[in-house]
């Protein structure tokens, strides 16, 4: 647990460091997404707040059960998701050629919810359907796969890589390697795929609200 909170801490530190330098240097880019600065902190900062109140120590629950354990997994692997795939986000926007970023925006912005109605639809769909399926398929059956074959890292590292190159746009490639890597980990230290899914799609869900309202 102390490794997951000074990655959670690194995570933020980092990842406002280069929304503020984003922010003040490039204001007039014409990029919706360099101006994600005061969201972005403020969501990380509540979400590593719930992750305190909700990961009590050893000393507190001594005899803890397998489900209590199961969801402090959860929840910390999915706020190390969500914080680590918008700083791979933002990585790769910024290294990447401008017209590419655009090109590839384009495309982004299609699937994206226009009005509160398509977003309550884009969420629930993540939830059954989006997320269930993916993960089935990638970590149900490809990691497990693979994982039967290879050292525990190398299949994560494999499997994530799978994962990461089925998404072929090139902004959510990064994106897709965090989560693959965080989902597959997760599967292995539980055993259960419903962590997995909830990981995924609780990223997702942040990523679509914080896409439609910035």
């Amino acid at each position: 647990m102390r490794l997951e909170r000074i990655s959670a801490g690194f995570g933020i530190w980092l990842t406002a460091m280069i929304m503020i330098m984003l922010s003040a240097y490039l204001p007039d880019a014409g990029f919706k997404f360099l101006n994600l600065a005061k969201p972005h902190i403020l969501i990380t900062v509540i979400l590593v707040t719930l992750y305190s109140l909700h990961t009590p120590s050893r000393a507190i629950l001594p005899n803890r059960s397998k489900k209590l354990i199961n969801a402090k997994l959860t929840l910390s692997y999915s706020i190390i998701t969500v914080i680590f795939t918008h700083i791979a986000y933002f990585l790769t926007i910024i290294l990447l050629p401008r017209e590419i970023v655009e090109e590839q925006l384009l495309l982004i912005n299609i699937l994206l919810p226009r009005d509160t109605y398509e977003l309550f639809i884009h969420i629930a769909l993540t939830w059954i359907l989006f997320a269930p399926v993916e993960e089935l398929l990638f970590r149900g059956a490809v990691h497990t796969f693979i994982s039967s074959a290879l050292e525990k890292r190398l299949a994560i590292l494999v499997s994530s890589l799978l994962f990461a190159a089925a998404h072929l746009n090139v902004i959510q490639i990064p994106v897709a390697l965090v989560v693959g890597a965080t989902t597959a980990g997760i599967l292995d230290k539980t055993g259960n795929i419903t962590n997995s899914i909830v990981v995924h799609a609780l990223n997702n869900t942040v990523a679509l609200i914080i896409a439609f309202y910035t």
